[in-house]
């Protein structure tokens, strides 16, 4: 067995490799998202939804539960487009990063500002 062949060797085709690890990865976390949301909807109806619309905590709750289902929707859009582009644009690899970047700290403002008035 060369070098070549040994385990985790990345194919010839590292590049296409790479992308269709990106797009199922994608893919496989959106699946999942939507599934926890269509379980869960019901409880959400009845605790979220009936709460009144000035209740801060009713629009932190829906902030991270669609925001963060419309971030994935976003990642994987950019991510089908960067694969397809290979190799990517620089204009597209800083969009890419910059969307990831802005979705990962609203989500963990939100967390963390949800734990903040969960602990009072």
């Amino acid at each position: 067995m060369t070098s070549r062949e040994s385990i985790g060797a990345v194919p010839n085709d590292s590049q296409g490799w790479f992308s269709r690890i990106i797009d199922s990865s994608s893919i496989s976390a959106l699946a999942l998202l939507v599934y926890e949301i269509l379980l869960t909807f019901d409880d959400e109806v009845e605790l979220i939804w009936t709460k009144p619309g000035s209740s801060f905590i009713k629009w932190l709750f829906l902030l991270m539960r669609y925001f963060g289902l419309t971030s994935q929707i976003g990642n994987h859009l950019l991510s089908l487009h960067i694969a397809s582009t290979v190799p990517a644009t620089l204009h597209y690899c800083r969009l890419w990063y910059t969307w990831r970047l802005v979705s990962a700290q609203v989500m963990l403002a939100a967390v963390e500002t949800t734990l903040i008035l969960r602990g009072q």
